[in-house]
């Protein structure tokens, strides 16, 4: 990573995935015939990322089990390739993809965990905030700076320094600056699959997520099981929210749709949330001498963790209806279906708010 390379190459068609390679930035599809000189600079960023990554990766290696490392590597860094293709099937049937690609899930969970410990600490608003910057920054460079991290993490760094010059953010604004600055920058990432997802599924969470809890504000679980229900219920809800959004682009792209996807994120989202910190931490603390057994322990946990959240999303994905194939045309219903619930939840909030007024 990082190196220079002179060579003979032949240049091919792009072929089917021409735009998707166009978001990465690769505009020429080559076969290497013949290299006529490297040369490697005395410093490169490419080469730190890769070695940070790969610090992660020989980490988890060495502190997991050869079944569960592959998974808490794509857990940790978006990096899919260790993962067997049987597991992967069953990850795609079940709609919860995105827990293997670093986007604003992830970030969410690590950096708001951070925050929450130096809130703890009684740090200053500005400690929060940089903990909160470096972090995300981290996490970033960990998944070798995917465009659906990028996204997140702009709008995260709004949030931040909005924190900083004491001015709240806003999450749609956000959303909407990130899209600008990533798409001034490269306007062919609306090409990318993972970008159209990514800003599709977080433009349901900020938007028809609120209306619609909104309009369930009422139903409310109490007892014993209460907060756990309740919770599961939200979850659902944003899950529901996300799925409805991103569904035309899934039904276009892949043609497929889960028929357990919110069920199934409801059941594993909090294992994943407590395995993700987990991980973090113990590679936070492998390498603090001192106390780097005490990361085998974190391990140990989060590999616990993965084996339920593994197990359900396996029981699930295998099932014979898991997932349902509808051809990409349908994705046009599944737009104006989007759009119709989006304006009826507007519309059922306002006239809610409406009666309140009058009363």
């Amino acid at each position: 990573a990082g190196d220079r390379v002179t060579a003979l190459i032949s240049i091919n068609p792009q072929g089917s995935y021409k735009w998707t390679n166009y978001s990465k930035g690769i505009y020429i599809n080559s076969f290497l015939q013949d290299i006529k000189e490297i040369e490697t600079p005395d410093f490169s960023v490419y080469r730190v990322v890769a070695n940070y990554r790969s610090y992660i990766e020989q980490t988890i290696f060495s502190k997991a089990s050869d079944k569960n490392a592959p998974i808490l590597i794509a857990l940790s860094t978006g990096n899919k390739g260790y993962i067997n293709p049987v597991d992967q099937k069953h990850i795609n049937n079940c709609g919860v993809s995105h827990i293997m690609s670093v986007s604003g899930l992830h970030l969410g969970i690590i950096c708001l965990s951070l925050v929450k410990f130096f809130k703890k600490l009684k740090s200053s608003d500005k400690i929060v905030s940089v903990a909160g910057i470096i972090s995300m920054t981290l996490v970033v460079a960990a998944c070798g700076f995917q465009i659906s991290a990028i996204r997140a993490a702009i709008a995260y760094l709004i949030l931040f320094l909005g924190d900083l010059i004491k001015r709240k953010g806003e999450g749609l604004n956000s959303l909407c600056v990130a899209i600008t600055l990533i798409v001034a920058t490269n306007p062919f990432v609306i090409g990318s699959v993972s970008f159209l997802l990514s800003v599709s599924a977080t433009f349901g969470i900020l938007v028809l997520y609120p209306m619609v809890a909104i309009l369930l504000g009422k139903i409310k679980i109490v007892g014993k099981l209460g907060k756990l229900l309740n919770d599961a219920l939200d979850v659902a809800l944003v899950s529901f929210s996300a799925i409805i959004c991103s569904m035309p682009f899934l039904v276009y792209y892949f043609g497929t749709i889960s028929t357990v996807s919110i069920l199934v994120n409801v059941l594993v989202l909090f294992a994943v949330n407590k395995a993700l910190v987990l991980v973090a931490a113990g590679l936070v603390i492998s390498v603090i001498p001192l106390i780097d057994i005490l990361s085998y322990l974190l391990f140990f946990v989060a590999e616990i963790l993965t084996e339920y959240f593994m197990w359900v999303i396996r029981s699930f994905g295998k099932m014979e209806h898991s997932v349902i194939y509808v051809r990409k045309e349908m994705s046009l219903f599944w737009l104006v279906f989007a759009v119709a619930i989006i304006i009826f939840s507007y519309l059922g909030v306002k006239k809610r708010s409406e009666r309140r007024g009058a009363k």
